[in-house]
C-alpha cells in the first residue's frame, strides 16, 4: 500500500488549467500596456547576467541606484523576492525577474537572473558606497537580506523623508510622487490591474512595466 501511494504521488496529475487561463492573463497584459504606456519606451527587463552586470557598471558609475522589489508576500521570512528593479539617473528603469512562472504548468520560466548572480552585482554597489536610494527601505533591505545574503544599506529612504516634511499626509510613493513631482492630486491603484492575478505568472515583460517604475518615481 505504501509502495502504491507513492507511486501515485509521483504520477500525480498536474493541476488543471482554466480554459480562460490564456485569455485573462492576455486581459492582463492589455490593461496594464493601456494604463502605463507612459513608461514603456522608460523600462527595460534584463534577462541575461550579461545585461545585468552591463546595468550595474552604469549606475555604479553614475553614483546612483534606486532599488525595489516584488515579492511573493509581506512575510521576508517565509516569501521570496519575484524581481528587483532598479533605476539610476540617466538610464532605464530596468526589472530584472527572478522567479516567474508559467500560468500552464507552474515550472520556473527560463531566462531569470539567480539570485546568487545579483548578490554579487549587489555587493558591487556595497563595495563601490555609492548612493542607495529606496523608498520604505525596511521592507526591501529585509526581503534582499533573506533571499540573497546580503545587506545592503539605503543612504536616502524617500518614505521617511516625506514623513519629516509633513506626517499628515500619505507616504505612499505614488501619492508623493503625483502631488509634488507631477503636482496633480489624481492617482491610479495599480494593484487593480493583478487582480485575482497570480502576479508570478506574469509575464515579466508585463511585470516590468508595473514594477519598475517604483524604482524609477524612487
Amino acid at each position: 500500500q505504501k509502495d502504491l501511494l507513492n507511486l501515485s504521488k509521483l504520477t500525480k496529475k498536474p493541476p488543471a488549467v482554466k480554459k480562460d487561463s490564456a485569455n485573462i492573463f492576455e486581459q492582463v497584459r492589455i490593461n496594464v500596456e493601456k494604463v502605463l504606456s507612459k513608461y514603456k519606451d522608460k523600462v527595460i527587463v534584463l534577462r541575461s547576467e550579461q545585461e545585468v552586470q552591463d546595468y550595474f557598471d552604469k549606475a555604479i558609475d553614475s553614483g546612483y541606484i534606486a532599488i525595489d522589489t516584488e515579492t511573493t508576500g509581506l512575510d521576508h521570512i517565509k516569501d521570496k523576492v519575484v524581481g528587483t528593479c532598479l533605476y539610476y539617473p540617466g538610464g532605464k528603469a530596468a526589472y530584472i525577474p527572478h522567479r516567474h512562472t508559467s500560468y500552464l504548468t507552474g515550472a520556473l520560466l527560463n531566462n531569470q537572473v539567480s539570485y546568487e548572480f545579483l548578490r554579487q552585482q549587489l555587493q558591487r554597489v556595497v563595495d563601490s558606497k555609492i548612493q542607495v536610494l529606496m523608498h520604505n527601505a525596511d521592507f526591501d533591505m529585509r526581503f534582499i537580506y533573506y533571499s540573497m545574503s546580503i545587506k545592503v544599506p539605503c543612504t536616502w529612504d524617500t518614505q521617511h523623508a516625506s514623513r519629516i516634511l509633513n506626517n499628515t499626509e500619505s507616504a505612499a510613493l505614488k501619492y508623493q510622487h503625483a502631488v509634488h513631482i507631477e503636482h496633480t492630486e489624481k492617482q491610479y491603484d495599480y494593484s487593480k490591474l493583478f487582480k485575482n492575478v497570480e502576479y508570478t505568472k506574469v509575464s515579466p515583460n508585463v511585470a516590468a512595466l508595473y514594477a519598475a517604475i517604483d524604482a524609477l518615481l524612487t
